[in-house]
């Protein structure tokens, strides 16, 4: 979910970094740049990330995620995980996406309402020179 709110040229740039991790590149789950477009591309499209099965191996999870921001910044995901015996990711979005949804609302909520009191504490003077 946290790339597709990056453009191409961003993830592009993560997708060829030498410095990532060994076991977080890429080719060590057989993903192509084409087929990192397309799921990111498909994210875009439906509105919430999906797990990589590849990644985890033996764990019989799948997952949707929405994204959570503090001060306009993406700040991490919410995730939502089930047995992939349960149902499809489709279909758990169909039937859970809504719920996802009103729940990271909320969670934002927080976040925003918490910031703001810290904002107010703090004056609007705080940190500047």
């Amino acid at each position: 979910m946290c790339l597709s709110l990056k453009t191409d040229a961003e993830v592009r740039r993560l997708f060829e970094h030498d410095d990532v991790d060994p076991q977080f590149q890429p080719s060590q789950i057989g993903l192509t740049w084409d087929d990192l477009q397309a799921r990111l591309n498909h994210v875009r499209t439906v509105g919430y990330g999906m797990r990589i099965a590849k990644t985890v191996i033996h764990d019989k999870l799948l997952a949707i995620a929405l994204p959570i921001y503090r001060q306009g910044d993406l700040w991490g995901g919410v995730p939502l995980l089930w047995p992939k015996v349960f149902m499809t990711t489709a279909d758990f979005a169909d039937k859970y996406l809504d719920d996802l949804r009103e729940t990271v609302s909320a969670i934002q909520a927080d976040i925003d309402k918490h910031d703001s009191r810290l904002n107010t504490r703090q004056g609007p003077a705080h940190g500047s020179s």
